[in-house]
């Protein structure tokens, strides 16, 4: 899984669309679902169940966005630190 694939998650369930998933990721609502379809291929799990008027998580959706929200989590902390580095002072005095 990539970054992108996390992202998708995270606002699909944040939003309950995946319309509006697209929109907050800028890209396109056919590549979002081309992303969960290659997502689901390759972990070999259904993430969500979807209809034509409703998105639900399925048991196995719910922990992988669980730990994908863990990694974005994880991704923001890192850049964090990265972006801390650049300033601290080193060398000698």
């Amino acid at each position: 899984m990539e970054k992108a694939d996390c992202l998708l998650l995270h606002y699909i369930a944040l939003t309950g669309s995946l319309t509006q998933a697209a929109e907050h990721m800028h890209i396109q609502k056919s590549h979002a679902s081309r992303l969960l379809s290659r997502m689901e291929n390759q972990l070999g799990l259904r993430l969500i169940e979807r209809s034509t008027r409703s998105m639900r998580f399925t048991e196995a959706g719910q922990k992988v966005l669980m730990r994908a929200r863990h990694v974005l989590e994880t991704l923001d902390e890192i850049d964090q630190f990265a972006r801390e580095q650049q300033y601290e002072v080193s060398g000698e005095l």
